[in-house]
Formats: structure tokens, sequence, C-alpha cells
């Protein structure tokens, strides 16, 4: 079963990850798989802990998982997760709609509410606000307490990744032909840049003043996000799935075809790369945790929690 989305909890103790069908898998960071795999199995290691996801994994390792719902018109590939701020809820997309659950609680239910006509294809929350993005062209901000829709931001165009600043102050937004900056308070866009081909992943650097994306083109170029200049782009060897940028605003992870890059911007060199590890696996996101130690990244059912390289003293 694909697995798509993965992140991790903003206490970085975690790691959760969504696929199919709405299911999402909570792992702790040690990733140890102390149960029997259904439907699935480790076939290798690459110097990483490498994690079963969507297979039917009992065990401590997976703190909990939503079983397949019944087949019905919610049915589907559920390709958007996000996490409160405060780690204990987790939203995922499916069709057109929006599971929020609680994360600490197996059995729980979850809430289910319609946020467009079309598909989500990106979610992300801005406080305790959720962002929700639909195959077309729109963005909602909601609000959980309901739900009730607060805002709808038009992009004029699909859009296929969100990112909020950590400051909560401005989201970007980004798809078929244009990256755009908007301010949260006031939807108002601060910025547009046309960007051919479809972008398919972006992130804010810790201050604000940077954003990243990863595109078809098998680019992935950092933006000025108050003049829109391109800063830097780089050649990756196919397109680009995944980008996150690390706690010290320099560390850039980059998931591209069957390849995990992680580079220094200040000094352009490469900390990391796993390259041909993955099998026949094409990644499709990537997360790196918040003190910058461990990055994520899923794809093909499979998820993979890879040790970041200690700095030289």
């Amino acid at each position: 079963m694909e697995t798509w989305s993965v992140r991790f909890a903003p206490d970085g103790t975690r790691v959760v990850a969504g696929g199919a069908y709405g299911n999402v898998q909570v792992f702790d960071l040690q990733g140890q798989r102390s149960g029997t795999a259904r439907g699935g199995a480790l076939a290798y290691n690459v110097g990483s802990v490498v994690l079963p996801i969507m297979a039917g994994v009992t065990g401590a390792a997976a703190m909990w998982m939503r079983r397949r719902p019944d087949a019905g018109p919610d049915s589907g590939p559920s390709r958007a997760l996000a996490l409160t701020p405060d780690g204990r809820r987790v939203a995922t997309g499916l069709g057109a709609k929006v599971l929020l659950r609680a994360t600490e609680e197996e059995d729980a239910r979850p809430t289910k509410f319609a946020v467009d006509r079309h598909d989500v294809t990106a979610l992300a929350f801005c406080r305790n606000d959720l962002l929700a993005a639909a195959s077309h062209h729109t963005v909602g901000l909601w609000s959980l307490d309901r739900p009730t829709r607060l805002r709808t931001l038009d992009h004029e165009d699909a859009v296929y990744a969100l990112a909020v600043t950590r400051d909560a102050t401005r989201l970007a937004t980004a798809g078929h032909s244009y990256i755009r900056v908007w301010d949260v308070d006031t939807g108002e866009p601060k910025l547009s840049i046309d960007h051919h081909p479809m972008v398919f992943a972006a992130d804010f650097s810790p201050d604000g003043t940077r954003l990243v994306t990863g595109a078809l083109d098998h680019s992935a170029r950092v933006w000025d996000t108050t003049t829109g200049a391109c800063l830097t782009r780089l050649e990756l060897p196919d397109r680009v799935r995944g980008v996150a940028y690390g706690p010290d605003g320099d560390t850039l992870a980059i998931a591209a075809g069957h390849t995990v890059t992680l580079l220094n911007l200040a000094t352009r060199r490469t900390v990391l790369e796993v390259d041909g590890d993955f099998g026949d696996v094409s990644l499709l996101q990537i997360a790196l945790s918040p003190d910058g130690s461990h990055l994520a990244t899923v794809g093909g059912g499979m998820a993979w929690l890879i040790p970041v390289p200690k700095k030289a003293p």
C-alpha cells in the first residue's frame, strides 16, 4: 500500500506517516519493530532504521494505526498529512474530506468534514487552524472548533504544496504554474513567482526569509521571500518530491527519485547522500526532525528513518 506523507512530532520523539485510505501510523524515534509484519517485510537496511508502513505492523513500534475503512465515496489515496503545533492531533486528506484524530488515542473516532468538491492535495496547520489545499485552485483556512471555513485563498491554479513560516504569519502555496506567498492574517498575496513546470514541495527557512521548492524539472530552488529572486538552483537526478529545511537554516534535505540528499547551503557541501539503497522505490516526501538529528522519507509502502551525521567539533 502506498505511503505518501511523513512528519516529525514537534517534540522530535515520534514519526507520523500516512498513506492510502487515510491510514496513519505513529512510531517512536527508535523505530524498533517489536511485532510481526503482515503483508510486508523488511528487505534491507541503509545504515538506518527501516520502518514498515501500512503493512499491518503490530507491537510497540506502531503506537497506533487506523484500519482501512469500508469502500465507499471517501475511499482513495490520502496524499496529505499535517500535525497540530502541539502534536496532539493529526489531519489527513481523504478524497475531498479531512480526517482529524487524536494521536494518543488508538480507538478514538476521527472527526470527518468536507473541505472542497475536489481532492485534498496538501494540509498544514497555522496556529490552531487548518489550511487545506484542493486539486483545482483554492486553499481554505478552517477553524477546527466547529469546523468552519474562515477564509478562502484563490491560487488560480492547482495547489500541490503548502508551507507556513515558523511564526505563522505567512503562507506559501505552490502548484502547476505559480508560487505565492500570503499574509495569513489578512489573506492578501504578498508575492507571486512564475514557476514552470509544476512544484511538488515547499518549505520556509526557520527565519522565513527564504523558501525552498522542489519541482518536476529535477530542480530545487531557494527563493528570497521578499523580492522573489531565485537565490540558488540545485539540479537533482530526478523530479524533486520532498524538500525540508533544517533548524540551522543552512541544512537542506531533498528527496528526488531514489535518492536522499542532505546539503549545507552555506558551504555547498553534501553532508549525506543515500542513493540506490531504496530499491526501485520513488521517494515522495522528506522531513527533518526539529533538532536536525534525523531525517525521514517515505515511498512504496515504506518509511526510512536516517540519522544525520554529527558536525565535527
